[in-house]
């Protein structure tokens, strides 16, 4: 089965998200360019720790293991949404991001021990470098001249002026062990295993 290891998003922070991504969607649209990206559900919205691919039965069961002696190492703590972006940039966008802010450096270490548990159960070494991010929409195939565009769009909405942006902190009280099923109408996620955190 196809997995990740995730932080799952509270509704008011989603409700948040929605609100930039139709922002976005409206000033698209005015430039003709609303096929350019597809949104993220709001369902669909989460802080990926680790991206397994494809596991087994049996490293599903060890990580649960693992995921719940994880957890229970973490004390609570709180996040707060940041700034647009675009992986790789805003030239070629590619995927469009809100950033992530948290002081206590919590989640580096939890990344960092989720990423040890992946590789104890047979996985390879992740390569890309963890960049906490929230991703809330994907290009679609279009050509680089209207990406190029629709990424100047989503840039000068980075720029705009803090006081325009909703800000909003929340608190990360578990982690999940999802599945991820790829169909036709987008991904569907279902929870295999919730691993609480320490309470405060």
């Amino acid at each position: 089965m196809r997995a990740f290891v995730a932080i799952v998003l509270p509704e008011n922070v989603q409700r948040v998200l929605i609100v930039r991504q139709q922002r976005l969607a409206r000033q698209l649209r005015e430039r003709k360019l609303d096929g350019t990206i597809r949104w993220t559900e709001a369902a669909n919205l989460h802080i990926t720790l680790r991206f397994l691919g494809e596991i087994n039965e049996t490293q599903q069961q060890q990580l649960a293991l693992q995921l719940a002696a994880i957890a229970a190492r973490y004390r609570a703590f709180d996040m707060r949404i940041g700034e647009l972006g675009c992986f790789p940039n805003c030239r070629q966008p590619s995927v469009v991001w809100c950033g992530l802010q948290e002081t206590s450096h919590t989640l580096d270490a939890l990344q960092e021990e989720v990423e040890a548990a992946a590789q104890a159960v047979g996985l390879a070494a992740e390569e890309k470098r963890f960049t906490p991010h929230l991703t809330i929409g994907r290009s679609q195939r279009r050509r680089s001249g209207e990406l190029a565009a629709a990424g100047q769009i989503i840039q000068q909405a980075a720029a705009a002026s803090p006081a325009n942006q909703e800000t909003v902190e929340f608190a990360v009280g578990e982690i999940r062990l999802m599945r991820s099923e790829l169909t036709r109408a987008g991904s569907i996620y279902t929870p295999l295993g919730v691993y609480a955190l320490l309470g405060r």
